[in-house]
């Protein structure tokens, strides 16, 4: 059995949380007027509005990523974190804020945390980082031969 030191139970505490507070993150279609300010927001553009862009985001922009921070009339307004073009490259970008003409979005959708992959992760987590105290409890399971001193040849 193994016994967990206080260090090493502490240790897991913080890797776990911190597996969960990062999570794994899913995408759901969502309704501008069911955006709160700072939500994390993904659009994606349509072919028209990736052209009516290019001024703002640069040519062949497909997906913009970052806070919603307001909807007006005809636009909303996000502040662009991360954006991805037609060619699959990802461009990070300062969180400008960029207004996007609702004409242009193809689908807009919030960022939710994934319980059921946070939770899978989370175990994966735990259940490797037992083996890892594990072995470095028990040097012994490290070596090739899986028993005898260093240099005993067993």
């Amino acid at each position: 059995m193994v016994r967990w030191s206080r260090r090493s139970r502490r240790s897991g505490v913080v890797l776990l949380a911190t597996t969960l507070a990062a999570g794994c993150h899913t995408y759901a279609p969502v309704a501008a007027t069911e955006l709160a300010p700072g939500a994390p927001a993904r659009v994606e553009l349509t072919d028209r509005g990736s052209l009516d862009l290019a001024a703002a985001l640069g040519p062949r922009a497909r997906v913009v990523e970052g806070p919603f921070v307001r909807q007006r009339d005809s636009t909303l307004q996000l502040r662009v974190v991360s954006l991805t073009r037609a060619n699959g490259v990802e461009e990070r970008w300062e969180g400008q804020p960029v207004d996007i003409p609702l004409a242009s979005v193809a689908q807009l959708e919030r960022s939710r945390v994934s319980r059921a992959r946070s939770g899978l992760m989370a175990g994966g987590m735990a259940a490797a980082l037992a083996l890892a105290v594990a072995a470095l409890g028990n040097p012994e399971a490290l070596s090739a031969g899986g028993g005898g001193r260093p240099g005993s040849g067993r």
